[in-house]
């Protein structure tokens, strides 16, 4: 995989709105590659910064104009790519100035797949196993189509907080009552 090559790929993923890429999805689009030689080209690539490599099998198209605004929440279909992901807990709260912390670069989220956390270079995301009901799950949080993702509702955000024995103290519980009232009459 030349250099050439791979900026031709990535400029066109680019226009399918595609910014990030798991190792396997790149083999995929080279595969008449060798597995050695596509390992030391990726290699290559990541030091020359054609290519940056944000986590474990995971690498992004540093000019990407497709980069959405959220690149950290936008990574987690890619490391949880078959499982039910929803963004949660001080995550949403902090969105809704339920608690004083402002989760800029830290995101929670709530998977169907194994509990683990990964440092990016654009933050950390925490991914915590759990065994709620999935259609509770989507039932209790909102679909963006656009990155694949589920975000909680503020309610089910300090449910989960809560469940997670998270500190319950950085919650103002007058603003949680007006973020869920606020909420409500939106949906």
């Amino acid at each position: 995989m030349t250099v050439i090559e791979l900026m031709n790929v990535l400029r066109e993923a680019d226009k399918n709105h595609q910014w990030a890429f798991t190792r396997t999805q790149l083999k995929e689009l080279f595969q008449n590659e060798k597995h050695d030689n596509f390992t030391k080209s990726l290699a290559r690539h990541v030091k020359s910064g054609v290519l940056d490599k944000v986590a474990h099998g995971i690498y992004v198209n540093p000019t990407a104009k497709s980069t959405p605004y959220n690149k950290l929440e936008a990574l987690i279909p890619f490391l949880r790519v078959e499982q039910i992901n929803v963004v949660t807990a001080e995550t949403v709260l902090s969105r809704w100035s339920v608690i004083s912390q402002m989760m800029f670069d830290y995101v929670v989220v709530m998977t169907t797949g194994s509990s683990k956390k990964f440092d990016t270079q654009y933050g950390v995301i925490e991914f915590i196993h759990t065994k709620q009901d999935i259609d509770q799950l989507k039932v209790n949080s909102f679909y963006n189509e656009r990155c694949n993702l589920y975000t909680a509702s503020v309610k089910q955000a300090y449910k989960d907080l809560k469940s997670l024995n998270r500190n319950l103290d950085l919650v103002d519980q007058g603003e949680l009552a007006e973020a869920i009232s606020e909420q409500n009459k939106k949906h």
